[in-house]
Protein backbone atom coordinates (compact mmCIF):
# COMPACT_ATOMS: atom_id res chain seq x y z
CA UNK A 1 0.00 0.00 0.00
CA UNK A 2 2.92 2.34 0.72
CA UNK A 3 4.10 2.10 -2.90
CA UNK A 4 0.62 2.87 -4.20
CA UNK A 5 0.42 6.01 -2.04
CA UNK A 6 3.85 7.16 -3.29
CA UNK A 7 2.78 6.57 -6.88
CA UNK A 8 -0.46 8.53 -6.43
CA UNK A 9 1.36 11.43 -4.76
CA UNK A 10 3.67 11.68 -7.79
CA UNK A 11 0.80 11.65 -10.31
CA UNK A 12 -0.46 14.91 -11.70
CA UNK A 13 -4.20 15.44 -11.56
CA UNK A 14 -5.17 18.28 -13.83
CA UNK A 15 -8.10 19.87 -12.04
CA UNK A 16 -9.79 16.52 -11.51
CA UNK A 17 -12.03 16.57 -8.46
CA UNK A 18 -12.82 12.83 -8.35
CA UNK A 19 -10.12 10.29 -7.67
CA UNK A 20 -10.60 7.68 -10.40
CA UNK A 21 -9.78 4.13 -9.32
CA UNK A 22 -10.05 0.54 -10.47
CA UNK A 23 -10.65 -2.10 -7.83
CA UNK A 24 -7.65 -4.14 -9.00
CA UNK A 25 -5.36 -1.28 -7.87
CA UNK A 26 -5.83 -2.33 -4.28
CA UNK A 27 -4.58 -5.25 -2.24
CA UNK A 28 -7.11 -7.58 -0.68
CA UNK A 29 -8.79 -10.95 -0.91
CA UNK A 30 -12.19 -9.51 -1.80
CA UNK A 31 -13.92 -6.23 -2.65
CA UNK A 32 -14.46 -5.42 1.04
CA UNK A 33 -10.70 -5.52 1.72
CA UNK A 34 -10.06 -3.49 -1.42
CA UNK A 35 -12.79 -0.98 -0.47
CA UNK A 36 -11.27 -0.51 2.99
CA UNK A 37 -7.79 0.00 1.48
CA UNK A 38 -9.23 2.48 -1.05
CA UNK A 39 -10.91 4.51 1.71
CA UNK A 40 -7.77 4.50 3.85
CA UNK A 41 -5.64 5.80 0.97
CA UNK A 42 -8.28 8.35 -0.04
CA UNK A 43 -8.39 9.78 3.48
CA UNK A 44 -4.61 10.21 3.40
CA UNK A 45 -4.63 11.90 -0.01
CA UNK A 46 -7.85 13.87 -0.34
CA UNK A 47 -6.54 17.11 1.12
CA UNK A 48 -3.14 16.88 -0.58
CA UNK A 49 -4.72 16.35 -4.00
CA UNK A 50 -7.96 18.32 -3.54
CA UNK A 51 -10.24 15.39 -4.28
CA UNK A 52 -13.97 15.72 -3.55
CA UNK A 53 -14.84 12.05 -3.98
CA UNK A 54 -14.10 8.74 -5.68
CA UNK A 55 -15.12 7.38 -9.08
CA UNK A 56 -14.87 3.57 -9.15
CA UNK A 57 -14.32 2.03 -12.58
CA UNK A 58 -15.91 -1.40 -12.82
CA UNK A 59 -18.05 -3.36 -10.38
CA UNK A 60 -17.99 -3.00 -6.60
CA UNK A 61 -19.32 -6.01 -4.70
CA UNK A 62 -20.11 -5.42 -1.02
CA UNK A 63 -23.06 -7.86 -0.85
CA UNK A 64 -23.71 -9.29 2.60
CA UNK A 65 -21.14 -6.97 4.18
CA UNK A 66 -21.92 -6.46 7.85
CA UNK A 67 -19.17 -3.93 8.52
CA UNK A 68 -20.23 -0.95 6.40
CA UNK A 69 -23.13 1.33 7.32
CA UNK A 70 -22.28 4.16 4.94
CA UNK A 71 -20.74 4.15 1.49
CA UNK A 72 -17.95 6.64 2.10
CA UNK A 73 -16.64 9.12 -0.48
CA UNK A 74 -17.87 7.23 -3.56
CA UNK A 75 -19.65 9.55 -6.00
CA UNK A 76 -19.78 7.35 -9.10
CA UNK A 77 -19.50 3.65 -10.05
CA UNK A 78 -19.10 2.81 -13.74
CA UNK A 79 -20.21 -0.81 -13.32
CA UNK A 80 -22.65 -2.58 -11.01
CA UNK A 81 -22.84 -1.85 -7.29
CA UNK A 82 -23.79 -4.78 -5.08
CA UNK A 83 -24.99 -3.90 -1.56
CA UNK A 84 -27.81 -6.41 -1.04
CA UNK A 85 -28.09 -8.16 2.33
CA UNK A 86 -25.56 -5.69 3.78
CA UNK A 87 -25.86 -3.37 6.78
CA UNK A 88 -25.77 -0.29 4.53
CA UNK A 89 -27.83 2.59 5.89
CA UNK A 90 -26.57 5.47 3.72
CA UNK A 91 -25.24 5.83 0.19
CA UNK A 92 -23.22 8.86 1.31
CA UNK A 93 -22.18 11.02 -1.66
CA UNK A 94 -23.18 8.47 -4.32
CA UNK A 95 -24.83 10.19 -7.32
CA UNK A 96 -24.37 7.82 -10.26
CA UNK A 97 -24.24 4.07 -10.93
CA UNK A 98 -23.81 3.26 -14.63
CA UNK A 99 -24.80 -0.38 -14.21
CA UNK A 100 -27.23 -2.10 -11.85
CA UNK A 101 -27.67 -1.10 -8.21
CA UNK A 102 -28.55 -3.93 -5.84
CA UNK A 103 -30.00 -2.72 -2.52
CA UNK A 104 -32.59 -5.41 -1.87
CA UNK A 105 -32.94 -6.76 1.66
CA UNK A 106 -31.21 -3.77 3.27
CA UNK A 107 -32.40 -1.31 5.93
CA UNK A 108 -31.69 1.76 3.79
CA UNK A 109 -34.16 4.60 4.44
CA UNK A 110 -33.40 6.94 1.55
CA UNK A 111 -31.43 6.94 -1.68
CA UNK A 112 -30.07 10.35 -0.70
CA UNK A 113 -28.05 12.11 -3.43
CA UNK A 114 -28.38 9.24 -5.93
CA UNK A 115 -29.69 10.73 -9.17
CA UNK A 116 -28.92 8.23 -11.92
CA UNK A 117 -28.90 4.41 -12.30
CA UNK A 118 -28.00 3.19 -15.79
CA UNK A 119 -29.73 -0.17 -15.53
CA UNK A 120 -32.09 -1.87 -13.05
CA UNK A 121 -32.48 -0.60 -9.47
CA UNK A 122 -33.27 -3.44 -7.05
CA UNK A 123 -35.07 -2.29 -3.89
CA UNK A 124 -37.08 -5.42 -3.05
CA UNK A 125 -37.70 -6.07 0.65
CA UNK A 126 -36.31 -2.70 1.75
CA UNK A 127 -38.69 -2.48 4.67
CA UNK A 128 -37.20 0.76 6.05
CA UNK A 129 -37.27 2.68 2.74
CA UNK A 130 -39.02 6.04 3.14
CA UNK A 131 -38.09 7.91 -0.04
CA UNK A 132 -36.16 7.74 -3.28
CA UNK A 133 -34.11 10.84 -2.50
CA UNK A 134 -32.91 12.81 -5.55
CA UNK A 135 -33.42 9.93 -8.02
CA UNK A 136 -34.24 11.22 -11.54
CA UNK A 137 -33.37 8.36 -13.92
CA UNK A 138 -33.44 4.54 -14.01
CA UNK A 139 -32.25 3.06 -17.32
CA UNK A 140 -33.81 -0.34 -16.62
CA UNK A 141 -36.47 -1.53 -14.22
CA UNK A 142 -37.32 -0.17 -10.79
CA UNK A 143 -38.08 -3.08 -8.44
CA UNK A 144 -39.90 -2.24 -5.19
CA UNK A 145 -41.62 -5.55 -4.38
CA UNK A 146 -42.14 -6.07 -0.64
CA UNK A 147 -40.68 -2.67 0.20
CA UNK A 148 -42.23 -0.21 2.61
CA UNK A 149 -42.46 2.50 -0.07
CA UNK A 150 -45.76 2.96 -1.83
CA UNK A 151 -45.84 5.41 -4.74
CA UNK A 152 -48.54 5.83 -7.35
CA UNK A 153 -47.17 4.93 -10.79
CA UNK A 154 -48.30 8.24 -12.30
CA UNK A 155 -46.64 10.29 -9.58
CA UNK A 156 -43.49 8.20 -9.76
CA UNK A 157 -43.07 8.57 -13.52
CA UNK A 158 -43.54 12.35 -13.24
CA UNK A 159 -40.57 12.50 -10.87
CA UNK A 160 -38.34 9.76 -12.30
CA UNK A 161 -37.62 8.78 -15.90
CA UNK A 162 -37.89 4.96 -15.77
CA UNK A 163 -36.96 3.36 -19.07
CA UNK A 164 -38.12 -0.13 -18.09
CA UNK A 165 -40.96 -1.33 -15.91
CA UNK A 166 -41.86 -0.32 -12.40
CA UNK A 167 -42.87 -3.10 -10.01
CA UNK A 168 -44.56 -1.67 -6.90
CA UNK A 169 -44.70 -2.99 -3.35
CA UNK A 170 -47.81 -5.02 -4.19
CA UNK A 171 -46.10 -6.73 -7.16
CA UNK A 172 -48.09 -4.74 -9.73
CA UNK A 173 -46.16 -4.13 -12.92
CA UNK A 174 -46.43 -0.80 -14.73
Amino acid sequence: MKNLIKKILKEEFQGEKLWEVKMNMFDGDDDLDKYENMIEIYELLKDKKGFTGIKVHGNLDLDSTKMINELKYIVEVTGNLYLSFSDIKSLGQLETVHGRLYLHDTDIKSLGKLRWVGKTLYLQSTIMLEDLGDLKYVGGNLRLENSSLSIDNGDLRKKINIVGTYVDNEDKIY
